[in-house]
Formats: C-alpha cells, structure tokens, sequence
C-alpha cells in the first residue's frame, strides 16, 4: 500500500519501478513492422481530475473507484494542471518557490501548500493482451502514485525520466480505471530547482505495452568507426526476461526517410542461434553519422523462439566515434567545435508539454541559423527529442535532472539574520543524497545510452560540487568508455575532479584566455554564454573568434534558445505573460525570457546575429578574389551553390529586389573539409554579395536557403552636403524663426527649443526636439543598475534648460543639461534656400558623468508619417556591437515593424552605419542625410519614457507620434550576462569625451527617390 510518507522520504523515490532500458520498437511481426505499428496503447487525452491544496485535503483512493464519474472535473494528459485552471503557474529563478512561506529545510517539504492532483483514467485494453502488460509514464512533475483496479501499483519520483510498472495482474480487457495521484512537491523537490515555471502534472505520455515472455527487456548498442573511420563495427546485446530456444537474425538497412518505417537497403544479415544475443558485425565503406552528415541505419532484430517469430526489436543506429586526443575532444578523427544553444522544453501554450511539431519547429529553426548543438537545460529530455536530433543532425549534450541553485546561493551569501542550521547546500557530501542523485543519473544513462546524437553527459547543473556529484561522474565514466563527463559547478568547488572538460558559464574572456594560455589539462566549454535577455547578444563575434585562436577552446552553448513566457487571454486577447503576472509570489518576474527565440517562436533581431557568426564557410572578398574556408569538418563546399552578384549601388526596383546588378554568378566549388578555396573575380562593381545556398531540400532546410553570407563595400559611402544658400533669421519677442517659400521653422524663447517644422501645410514636429543621451533600459541595464547609476543622462535628456543664440543665419541651442554643473550641448540650425536644414550637435565632453548611453537628437513626428526606407545595415535592428549579421542595403520597413516587440519593452529599432533615412507618408516625406560621417537611427511609435515605464508590450497601447532618433552613436547593448556586465568598452560613449552628430533634413511632397551609396 502506498504511504504519503514516501513523498517527504529522501530515502524512498520509486516502488516497483521496472528497471529503466533503452528506447526502441518493439512489433509482434514483420507486417507491424513495416507499419510501423507497435503494440502499445496510448492513454493520452482526456481524463478525470479532483485537486486538492496538500495531501491532507485528499479523498482516499477508494472514493476514485466509487464516485460517479460526472462529479469529476476534466483535464488533459499531457498537460500541466496550473494551465489547466488548478493552482497557477508560479516562475522563480534561483530560490526554492517555497521560500519564505514554510519554515523548512531540506529534505523536508511544505505541507501547508503543496497541491495534490488526482487523476482517473477509464479505458478498455486495445492491444494484443501477451504474456506481460507494463504501463509507462514518460513525465510526471514531480512524484507520483499510481492505482490499477483499486490495487497499488508503484510510486516514482524524478520528473523528467520515464517510470514504467508491471501491470499484468491487474488490467483488464474492459473498463479500467487507472488512477493517477500527482504530487506538486516531494523530498527530491530540492534537486529539482531550475530555472524555469514550477507546474505539476503528467506532461509526457502515458501508454500500456504488452510483450511476450521471452521479450527483449533492454537493448545496449554501440556503433563506432573504425579502421581509420572508414568501417564500421556494430555492437548489440539484449537482455531478455527468458532465455530458452533463442535465434536471431539481425538485419541491417540504410535510412531512407522517404519511405514509411525509414527502411533502404540491406547491408547487414547475421543469423545467431543463441539464447542470448551479445555480437558485433563489421562493416565495409560506412556512412559516420555527424551533424552536418546525420546518417542513419535502420537495425532490425528478429527474435524467434523454436523457430517461431515471437518479436521484432528495431531502433536507428548512428556509426561515430568520439576521442579525446591530445587534449581535445574529437568526433571521427577531427576537431568538435559546439554552436550551441541550451533549451528547455517550451511551447507557450503548453508549458513543458510540447509535441513533436513543437520539437521539428525549433530543431527547424536551429538549422536556419546555423545552431549545430544543444545542451537539454536542465534535465533529460521527451525520448523523441533524441530520436529527431539523430535523424537531423545536433550534437546533444545530455543533462541530468539536478539543480539546487537555491541552496547554494544560500549557504555562500547567508543572510545575517539566518538562524543556526539554515545554512546548507545541497547534494554536498551528505550521503542521504548520493542513492537518489544515482537513480537519477541511471534512469538517463540506461534510457538514452544509444543515441549517437548523445555526445556528453552533463551531471547536472549549478548544485556546486562534492562527493555525491563526483559519485555521477564515476557512474557515468563506468558505463561509457567514449563520451566525455561534463559538470560546470566545480568551477566553484575544486575539491573534487568530476568533469572531463574545463566549463564554465558567463565567465569573461580574458579570463577563458589566460585559462587556454596556460598549458591547461583538459578541454574548454562554455556551457552557458551570451546571456539573450531581451536586447542583448553583444560582442557575440569574441566567443567565435576564440574556436579560430585556441585548439582546446571547443564553442559553448547560448543562453537560451527560446523565452519561457506563456500566451494568456487577456480582456479577450492573447497576450504573452511572465513570472509574477499570475499573482505568483516570490517571482523574478521577466528573467525567464531570455532566448534568441520569443515564447511563441517568433525569431528575435538576435538570432540573425547568431546564423552569421556560426555560419560554416568563412567568406572574405577583394578585388580580385573571393576567398572562401570550409570550417565544416565533414562536407565539402561542393555539396552547395556559391552565388555571386555584383551591385552598384542600392537602388531598388518596385519589388523592393535591389537593381543596377551588373552580373550574377552560381557556380560549384570544391573545398575539402577545413580547407580554403579561392574565386577570381574582376570586380567592377561597388558592391559584392556572396551566398552559400543549399542545392535541394535537406533535412530541415529548403531548397535555396542561405547557410552563410558575406558582403564587401569597395567605394566609400557617400556622405550628405549643403547645396543651398542660407536663409536669414527672424527674431521675435517669442519666438525665432527661419522660413522659405514652403518651410517655416520656429524656435521658441519661452518653452525653449525648436517646435516648429511646418512644409506644405503638415506640421512635422509634435513636440519640441531634444538632445538624448539615455535610452529606454534593455535588460542588460537593469540588471547592471543603470537606471539608478545613470539616471542623470535621463534628467539631462528631457529637463534641460534651453537658450537661443540667434545669428543672421543660424540659431544656436544652448541645453544646459545640469542644474548644478556648467554642462551643455549646442545644436546649430541652419536653413537653406532649397528647404534643408543643417543639424550640427556638439557636446565638449564633462568629468565625472556617466558614460552616455546615445548621442544625438529625438524627434517626434506627426504619427501619419509612418513608413520608413533606410540605406543601412538591416533589415533587422542592429547595434555597434550586434550587426555584423546585418547587411548593407536599402529597405523599406514601417515605424511599427521598427519596434521589436520584446515582452518587456526596452530599447529597441536602432540600424546603425546609415547614410540616409526617409520617413514619411503617401503626401509627405522627411528626408535625414548624415553629413562628415554615418548616423544611427531608430523610428519607432513610442517615446523612450514610454518603453521604460511599461512592464509589458500591450500596456504602451496606441502611438501619439513616430518617435525618429538620430544619432551619431549609440551605446553598445552587451551580452556577457544579464547581471551586472556592461557592454564592453569600446562600445561606450565616454562623456568626457567631445562628440558631435551633423546631418541634413530635407521634405518632399511625396517618398523621395534616395541617393545612391
């Protein structure tokens, strides 16, 4: 009988849990096989469900096989309950969820509120009823008791591994009724603190199987190169639940995914009679698997008993084989480098409930962009998600369910106040943690050991170091000679030698250099970098360039890969949603959205930097050639379309395609493996574009798609100047003013500035122009405290005092900036007789302010000019330090679509390296040239105090004005972390230094026909 007992337990995490195996089909026959049919059941869909706030609250079983079924409420499997109308999502960080509501401490759990779900499942049995019936749960958050009949049938803890349970006598062939009791929060709670939305629930499948008795129990594969990696050796032993009368033919088939069950041709056939099958098979000529190159084979294992065919065992197998020599790690014989991105499991509707479109549609993305590796953060993930990376091809580093970030952080920062025994981390030493821990890292091992994506087993993270975890890695290391163990937490506790390869997270990198400088003994890793909060993944290109410059530095993995936020009607209308927007308390609010990737799957600007610097072919041109280095390890250039197109200038067609294209070239060439090829070309165009495109449709990715790109300027890009003559000032009482025949322009004495811009009738300005030296906070910012430390530049950005120096033919504005301090900013306004005005900013440069977060002028604009056309780097937003992805070229966008929508708002829209911008309407049009040197620009339907003042996209709500920044720089966004790093220093504006901005504005009647680069 089950004992509520069990949940508080440490020392109790599973009851007649059937030994964890590896996963493959199983068929009764070979036209099952061929359909692909296995003989399982699933119980997915609907089922019943009573909740309860703590275990003290719930009904005993026996009501669940009494009730009248209609006094039940409903809820799906999969599915978490708190997005299903029980309890309520509730997101946290590093602190346990539970802090400072219960007085506990490990491995103790609350009991207050801790809340119960009861699940009812009635069905009738489908499948063909063998010898032996198993029931499997894949994922249930976080312990869970399961009821058959009224019988008990088994109890298991660790969420993301899958529990399977003999059911063989209880089931019936009708009218079942499975009970399922869920417990939000059990004893091994405390290792299960990562940072994601705390739910409960079954969230993976659940399904019924029945096998024979002489049933393959477990299958372990190992499938390596050998020979120089040109062969192959294929490795198979079963375990079976009986051993008499055995024979066995196994087969092996090229994969082919364009038929139904993945089968080409044979290349293997051995027939063992045996009662146990343990054998290896060579292989002549074979196809490695690698994530450029994901070859598969299909193995299919017949078994028969006298002669009688009683199972069909099948499951794809990937030839590689993984090395560590001299100090690096190797994958057939070359140099592994990781593009990689850690992701959690995430559908922002479903929460960690996700299909297997979900799993395609990011794998899909990942490709796009050139994402060759992922880290499962933090915990093992769906079983298909395996099976989908060795068919498309990523390196997976493969996580174990293990994070006590919350206890650590604890014991190293302890509150003053903390009273005696309330400092602690956890697994420690402490050996009422180490059987636990090894379940878990057995249930990952034994159910993923045959996957060839798997190239690394991780201990788990951020739960510092000791024995415990030192006994995972010895774990690991017993079972598999070939992976390497990974585990960051020593970097913090190096009493113990647990992980093969050096990893660590945000650290900097001129400290990742003076490690690889100093003859280090193993590998270097990062596991987490480029920490994507909102607007962020600056300086990104530095962690690429240390794969060129260190044999031993072998890539990281991007933090993260899509934003946790979940999509929630709101007044009738689905708005995306954080921590803390659930009335969840403790919260940390919006840290949960920090991927290259929004929650609902649209790309953020990020990502295009993130294709850019993991592109696999390094492309530089000149005059006389294009010369091209294939970094892949396995594919040569041929395998694509190199296409060259020669431009002069940016003039565009009306389908927006770029004209005045001299000639475009598609040609094929060879480059080995981490070889170097070189184009000729005579060049006699401005401007050289070069594409590496797929020949057809490969895997994931299309026919024609881009894998990398370059783009080379030969004439320098022409700058603005005056052409008119200037027209005089008028000096009144209250204003001064400037005017043509169709322009009038005033400045006004007594509210300071200039307010007025009026051609043809419109009035362009809606408020005064401004000097701007802040910006709307991006999450790096908040995180580094700027809004605090550098809340002067906001003051000096919208309370400045202004004077007017009125010459015979400019005005001069004068912003004393500071109360207290002689710090000014000057605009000079010049107007011409050809309607253009002249903007010449300066600023001297001050001690002992801030560095500047932008240097230039805001306009706001009569919101109908809503349309934007730039030649610049784009399309997307960039910034000086995120834009090497984004190229130079004309595009035409709107103000809206200028305004990356980040969940949070923040700073956003720049386009930097600009010569000119147009933006207007179908009568009107206003016209900005840079003069001396490029601008940056922004123009967006929202002021800078609007974004900063938001805390969600939908609070800004409709546009008062289009909002057009021009800029002669603006501040770097960073990325190192999201907690304090800055962006770096070349990438700020040191106010003590003098800066300056000039450029023109012009007006037309209708959108202008821009000039040519």
């Amino acid at each position: 009988m089950f004992n509520y007992s069990w949940v508080r337990d440490i020392n109790i995490y599973e009851k007649n849990v059937l030994k964890q195996k590896s996963t493959y089909e199983s068929f009764l026959n070979d036209e099952n096989f061929k359909l692909s049919k296995e003989n399982k059941q699933l119980l997915n869909g609907n089922w019943l469900f009573d909740y309860a706030t703590n275990y003290s609250n719930t009904k005993p079983i026996e009501y669940y096989y009494t009730v009248p079924l209609n006094l039940l409420s409903g809820i799906k499997v999969p599915g978490h309950m708190q997005l299903q109308g029980y309890d309520t999502p509730k997101y946290v960080n590093t602190q346990y969820p539970w802090d400072g509501l219960e007085n506990i401490k490990p491995p103790e759990i609350p009991e207050k509120f801790n809340p119960v779900g009861t699940y009812v499942k009635v069905f009738d049995m489908s499948l063909d009823k063998l010898d032996k019936v198993i029931i499997t749960f894949e994922g249930v958050e976080s312990a869970y008791a399961v009821w058959l009949n009224n019988e008990f049938i088994g109890y298991k803890e660790d969420t993301f591994t899958t529990g399977s349970f003999d059911i063989t006598s209880q089931i019936k062939d009708k009218d079942n009724r499975l009970v399922v009791q869920v417990f939000k929060w059990c004893s091994g709670s405390w290792l299960e603190d990562q940072d994601f939305f705390r739910f409960s629930g079954i969230f993976r499948d659940v399904f019924i199987a029945s096998v024979s008795e002489s049933h393959a129990v477990d299958m372990k594969i190992s499938s390596k190169l050998i020979n120089d990696y040109k062969d192959g050796e294929l490795l198979v032993k079963l375990d079976h639940l009986d051993r008499n009368n055995k024979k066995f033919i196994v087969k092996l088939y090229e994969f082919d995914r364009e038929f139904k069950n993945g089968m080409g041709s044979r290349i293997v056939y051995e027939e063992i009679n045996s009662n146990v099958l343990d054998t290896s098979v060579k292989i002549e000529n074979i196809n490695a698997w690698s994530a450029e190159t994901p070859n598969l084979y299909i193995l299919k294992i017949e078994i028969y008993v006298d002669e009688r065919l009683v199972e069909i065992i099948s499951d794809r197998v990937g030839f590689r084989i993984l090395e560590l020599k001299d100090k690096v790690y190797h994958l057939n014989g070359k140099r592994i480098v990781f593009n990689g991105v850690n992701r959690h499991e995430w559908s922002c509707e479903t929460g960690r409930a996700i299909t297997k479109e979900d799993m395609i549609n990011d794998m899909r993305i990942m490709k796009e962009h050139n994402i060759n590796a992922i880290r499962t953060s933090h915990y093992p993930n769906h079983t298909e998600f395996y099976r989908l990376c060795d068919e498309y091809g990523f390196y997976v580093m493969d996580e174990t369910n293990l994070e006590t970030h919350g206890s650590w952080v604890a014991y190293n920062h302890p509150n003053e106040s903390m009273p005696d025994g309330a400092r602690y981390y956890i697994p420690g030493n402490d050996p009422m943690y180490r059987d636990l821990l090894l379940f878990r890292a057995e249930n990952m091992y034994e159910r993923d050991k045959n996957r060839p994506c798997i190239v690394m087993w991780s201990c788990g993270n951020e739960s510092l170091g000791g024995e415990n975890i030192l006994e995972v890695s010895k774990y690991f290391k017993s079972k598999d000679k070939e992976r390497l163990v990974h585990y960051e937490g020593v970097f913090f506790d190096r009493t113990t030698d647990i992980s093969d390869v050096e990893s660590r997270m945000y650290d900097k990198i001129e400290n990742v250099e003076e490690f690889l400088n100093n003859n280090p003994d193993r590998p270097f890793i990062y596991c987490e970098y480029a920490h994507a909060m909102g607007n962020s993944l600056g300086n990104f290109f530095k962690y690429q360039n240390l794969t060129r410059k260190y044999e031993m530095y072998q890539g990281g993995f991007i933090w993260e890969f899509k934003d946790h936020s979940l999509l929630v009607d709101r007044n009738g209308k689905k708005e995306l949603m954080y921590g803390g927007d659930f009335d969840d308390r403790p919260t940390d609010g919006n840290f949960v959205c920090d991927g290259i990737v929004e929650g609902d799957g649209r790309l953020t600007p990020k990502i295009t930097e993130v294709k850019y610097i993991y592109q696999p072919f390094q492309i530089t041109i000149d005059e006389r050639n294009i010369t091209i280095k294939n970094e892949y390890l396995f594919r040569n250039l041929s395998d694509y379309i190199v296409k060259v197109i020669y431009y002069n200038g940016f003039e565009t067609n009306c389908d927006g395609t770029l004209k005045n294209i001299v000639s475009i070239e598609e040609i094929v060439v060879p480059c080995e493996p981490l070889g170097e090829t070189k184009i000729a070309i005579n060049n006699k165009s401005d401007n050289v574009v070069v594409y590496v495109k797929t020949k057809k449709d490969e895997g994931l990715l299309l026919k024609d798609h881009v894998v990398a790109y370059e783009q080379k300027i030969f004439t320098e890009r022409k700058k603005s100047k005056v052409t008119g003559n200037a027209v005089k000032t008028i000096d009144g009482n209250f204003n001064v003013g400037m005017r043509t025949d169709n322009l009038t322009m005033l400045a006004s004495h007594i509210f300071g500035g200039l307010n007025s811009i009026k051609y043809n009738d419109l009035e362009y300005l809606k408020d005064a122009i401004h000097p701007l030296f802040y910006r709307a906070p991006i999450d790096n910012d908040r995180g580094a405290k700027i809004p605090f430390t550098h809340s002067l530049l906001r003051n000096m950005s919208t309370n400045s005092n202004v004077s007017i120096d009125v010459r015979e033919h400019r005005i001069t504005l004068q912003y004393k900036l500071l109360p207290d301090r002689e710090v000014f900013a000057y605009v000079d306004i010049t107007l011409h007789d050809d309607n253009s005005l002249l903007i010449d900013m300066k600023y001297p440069g001050y001690d002992n302010l801030p560095d500047l977060l932008n240097f230039g002028i805001i306009f706001k604009l009569d919101p109908s000019l809503n349309k934007v056309s730039y030649i610049g780097r784009g399309p997307e937003e960039n910034y000086i330090d995120r834009k090497l992805g984004s190229m130079i070229g004309k595009y035409e966008t709107t103000v809206d679509e200028m305004c990356t929508k980040y969940i949070y708002p923040q700073e956003c829209g720049n386009r930097t390296e600009v010569s000119e911008v147009s933006i207007y309407n179908e009568q009107h049009n206003i016209l900005f040239e840079g003069v001396d040197n490029l601008i940056e620009f922004s123009a967006i339907p929202y002021s800078f105090s609007q974004l900063e003042e938001a805390k969600h996209f939908y609070e800004l709500g409709e546009s008062t004005g289009t909002y057009v920044r021009i800029s002669s720089k603006h501040s770097g966004i960073g990325g190192d972390d999201s907690w304090g790093s800055r962006c770096h220093e070349e990438y700020k504006i040191l106010s003590e230094e003098p800066q300056s901005l000039k450029f023109i504005i012009k007006f037309q009647n209708e959108k202008s026909i821009m000039r040519e680069v």
